[in-house]
């Protein structure tokens, strides 16, 4: 599961003493001489950055009292990460960032763990809230780290009376910061996660995480924890076997299983259709003929339900979830189901059900939509299009397109497979001098502040740039690109690389990018 804003490990009696004893600097978090010159030894800070489901694939990020900075690329597709620290730097405050998502924690050691979820960015929130400081603000330069590790502590008392008050289930011996816990079905720590996830999802007065997250600063009750599923059926035992790595839904009904993996990414997902606070998904996968001819009599529909993890049921009370089958001969509708979304981003979801259709009772329904991954080969010699490096995995554009204008070149390159992640709009290299040459975003010509080499880069429908194309002001904070050309004319073909910024301040880098466009 995904929670954004726009839409929870310092385990151990050692660390549970330094969180009550924030401010006056626990042991552990010291820093320790070498024996030698005074400098400190570095170690090793770990946690889980989840919500419900793990983050991964996303930035983590640590800015300390010393003034030690420190990053990892990822974190692992279990959520878990590994960060080396100065010991000696703590107290410090960690930042996970994916996407829009952007979540906050801290520690008091470098040698322990920190976990970074909505939980400990609920408790960060407040704590933010009592100092005066705007969390993105206070992050790029820190302070007051005395009074924050004050409030910290307090903010996570406040957060325990809170959820109990709410109703919600907590783990014994409450530490959302420092308890181990594995980001999935069963740990006490996902599970709550997943039941706030839940309310958010049915409460009217709370649309998404931000609106919990403004309700938590101010001071305000939570969110009543969502009542148990009790429709009588079986929980959900689907793994989605039958669909092996691709997208659609299946399920066994009769003793047959149904599997349709036809599916039009962007197409047959709708989010927030209807009120805008109680946000749905419908998922239609279709089955297909040999030729790839959609069969329309032969589908699954999965409707109704709110785009967060959690478990839930179809009925009268739910805004009409169903779900639903054709096989060809029978349909099959169910208003007596359970389902369990087990992540949801975008257009993104995954999911399995349980559901009565007449005498029959599904148990193994499974459904997905993942997200795009691309994927592929460097650019061959004398091929045309693009290649280029992204989280460790190399894709290939096969469509370019050269607008020159007078003494400039300006490049459009796309994938031309609705499942790459930069579908449809790929990557534009603009206002490149058509010589060859190094050049770098933002650099100008002629004196001429309206002509500046800059590039844009879409990537799972959300839009990066590096430069700023027409615009004498330098381009988002944090973002820079190289173009090289090595040849002119015909063919148009050089290499690129740089960090490319969102509106939002989150960034992907690319490298060994390549490119060639051939005069048709």
């Amino acid at each position: 599961m995904t929670m954004t804003r726009s839409s929870f490990h310092m385990s151990h009696a050692v660390l549970s003493a330094c969180l009550i004893l924030l401010a006056a600097g626990c042991g552990p978090g010291k820093a320790e001489n070498n024996g030698n010159n005074g400098t400190t030894t570095p170690t090793s800070l770990t946690g889980v950055a989840a919500t419900g489901a793990p983050i991964g694939g996303a930035q983590v990020e640590a800015v300390c009292e010393n003034g030690a900075v420190a990053t990892t690329a990822t974190t692992a597709a279990d959520g878990s990460y590994e960060l080396a620290v100065d010991a000696g730097a703590a107290p410090c405050a960690l930042r996970v960032t994916s996407g829009t998502t952007v979540f906050y924690s801290f520690t008091t050691t470098t040698t322990g763990t920190a976990n970074i979820t909505p939980l400990t960015d609920l408790v960060m929130g407040r704590a933010f809230q009592a100092i005066s400081a705007v969390d993105a603000v206070w992050f790029a330069a820190p302070s007051d780290w005395s009074n924050l590790a004050q409030q910290v502590e307090a903010a996570l008392q406040a957060l325990k009376t809170a959820l109990e008050a709410a109703g919600f289930e907590l783990p014994p011996n409450f530490q959302p910061f420092t308890a181990a816990f594995d980001a999935q079905s069963g740990d006490p720590y996902d599970d709550l996660l997943v039941s706030i996830a839940t309310s958010i999802g049915l409460d009217d007065g709370v649309a998404d995480y931000a609106a919990l997250r403004l309700l938590f600063t101010a001071s305000q009750p939570l969110p009543t924890a969502p009542e148990p599923i009790t429709n009588g059926l079986p929980a959900p035992t689907g793994d989605g076997a039958a669909l092996g790595e691709l997208d659609g839904a299946t399920g066994t009904v009769g003793g047959e299983t149904f599997t349709y993996t036809r599916f039009e990414r962007g197409e047959n997902v709708e989010w927030g259709a209807g009120n805008p606070e109680r946000t749905r998904f419908n998922l239609t996968a279709f089955s297909t003929t040999a030729d790839g001819t959609i069969e329309p009599l032969k589908v699954w529909r999965i409707n109704g339900f709110p785009p967060a993890p959690g478990t839930y049921a179809c009925g009268p009370d739910a805004d009409l979830p169903t779900i639903t089958l054709a096989t060809g001969t029978t349909n099959y509708v169910s208003t007596d189901c359970t389902v369990e979304i087990i992540s949801a981003s975008g257009p993104n979801v995954e999911g399995r059900f349980s559901a009565t259709f007449g005498d029959e009772v599904v148990t193994d329904g499974y459904f997905r939509v993942a997200p795009a991954t691309g994927g592929g080969m460097g650019l061959p010699p004398g091929e045309v299009g693009a290649s280029f490096d992204l989280d460790g995995q190399t894709y290939r554009y096969d469509s370019i397109s050269n607008q020159a204008f007078e003494t400039f070149e300006f490049l459009v390159i796309s994938p031309s497979d609705r499942n790459s992640p930069g579908f449809p709009l790929g990557i534009q290299l603009n206002t490149i001098p058509a010589a060859p040459g190094t050049y770098a975003c933002d650099q100008t010509y002629d004196g001429n502040e309206y002509r500046k080499v800059n590039a844009s880069f879409s990537w799972n429908g959300v839009g990066y740039s590096a430069g700023q194309r027409q615009n004498p002001s330098p381009g988002p904070a944090g973002a820079s690109c190289t173009i090289t050309l090595t040849s002119a004319g015909d063919p148009v073909e050089g290499s690129f690389s740089g960090t490319f910024v969102d509106p939002d301040g989150a960034s992907l880098t690319v490298t060994n990018g390549l490119f060639r466009h051939i005069a048709p």
